[in-house]
């Protein structure tokens, strides 16, 4: 029997498995980490590869390692080749680096030994351990930490699931298909969003194609630093928010994250690029699209619009993560959700009997910054905290 198996290989499940060999002191004969890809943070390189990210958006401090300064002190030695390392505001690291650290990290602290492939299908609890049923087997453990994402929910908007069957020039950026490398060099390709995907997409696309880029936003570019207000991960907001019932914790959550918005110096970017001709930005709310003579067309409220190639940055559903296998952990062993269907938590993370929770599906536990990476590492200290183990940085 294992002491914890990890559902889900990405930043928070490795982020989750460090915590637990490092601070709370599991054996790595006692933990695994379930997840369907070979390589970790599989779906992590290939979203950010395939948007075009150079640097990310969150801090250096917030990094897979447990000290916050472990990616800073990992740039003074290491040999990768981008150039400016950090850059403001928050000092946010170059991808490529950000992605070696975390390498560094998965090999140093041999979490790469304990990783199955395979993807769990069900979830039984039992008197003092929980059966989980896999395709690479059935496995026994006395927890379980649900690490799931919304990678496999790419939003399409209704006004284009026609367009998926019609044509093959449909693309969605985090279709676990897509691949921004060998898109077609049509005449002219447009990319529809208007959030920091879309913005860095439509950047690499103008430098990558030969053809007319154009970026389709609904809204003007909404300029934020961040995914949410930095006081999301203190007591300034979070006391609040405890104290908020959970039938009204949603709606705090989709106030207070910045969906579909860019940094400053991104906007610049493509300020800079519209201005040059190299690259075309619209406003359009759309509404239908067909296909005609070859060409997409797309139209709005008093616009219509017609390309070759037409690529969605369209974000992920907002709802509930994990498919079959937490819908059946509500439907079959009646653990709780709010209306919204997501998780109620008795302790921040933790939901039913030893069945602990990190990303979206504790977002009503730890608040707006749960998905991102710092709600990793919030998670990880909320664990400890339960587990009665101080993290320190």
């Amino acid at each position: 029997m294992l002491d914890w198996l990890i559902i889900g290989g990405g930043i928070h499940g490795n982020h989750m498995a460090n915590v637990l060999v490092q601070e709370a002191g599991v054996d790595h004969d006692q933990i695994r980490i379930v997840d369907p890809f070979e390589r970790p943070l599989h779906r992590w390189r290939q979203n950010t590869a395939n948007c075009g990210m150079q640097y990310l958006r969150s801090p250096s401090v917030h990094n897979l390692d447990i000290p916050i300064l472990s990616l800073y002190q990992f740039s003074k030695t290491w040999k990768g080749e981008a150039d400016p390392l950090f850059i403001p505001k928050y000092y946010r690291p170059a991808l490529s680096l950000f992605n070696d650290h975390c390498d560094h990290v998965i090999r140093t602290n041999r979490l790469d030994t304990i990783r199955i492939t395979g993807r769990a299908t069900s979830i039984t609890p039992e008197q003092d351990h929980l059966m989980v049923a896999t395709t690479a087997g059935d496995l026994v453990s006395r927890h379980v930490l649900l690490c799931l994402g919304n990678s496999d929910q790419p939003c399409w908007p209704s006004w284009a699931t026609n367009l998926f069957d019609a044509t093959s020039m449909v693309h969605h950026v985090f279709d676990p298909h897509f691949d921004r490398t060998v898109l077609a060099d049509v005449g002219h390709t447009m990319v529809v969003g208007g959030g920091i995907t879309a913005v860095q997409l439509a950047l690499t696309l103008s430098r990558d194609l030969s053809g007319r880029v154009t970026l389709c936003s609904r809204h003007p570019l909404r300029p934020h630093d961040l995914d949410f207000d930095p006081c999301w991960v203190g007591p300034k907001c979070l006391d609040g928010f405890n104290r908020t019932p959970y039938s009204q914790r949603r709606e705090m959550i989709r106030q207070a994250r910045h969906r579909g918005s860019v940094p400053r110096e991104i906007r610049a970017q493509l300020n800079t690029e519209v201005a040059k001709g190299r690259l075309h930005f619209i406003q359009a709310r759309i509404a239908k699209s067909w296909m005609h003579d070859g060409s997409i067309v797309l139209t709005g409220r008093d616009k219509t619009l017609t390309c070759d190639q037409l690529v969605l940055a369209t974000g992920f559903e907002e709802s509930r993560p994990g498919g079959d296998l937490v819908d059946g952990l509500v439907r079959d062993h009646g653990l709780p959700t709010a209306a919204c269907g997501y998780p109620v938590l008795e302790h921040k993370i933790l939901w039913g009997s030893n069945i602990f929770v990190t990303g979206p599906l504790a977002e009503l536990g730890l608040g707006p910054c749960a998905r991102n990476i710092i709600g990793a590492r919030r998670a990880g200290k909320e664990l400890l905290a339960y587990l009665g183990t101080t993290q320190t940085e």
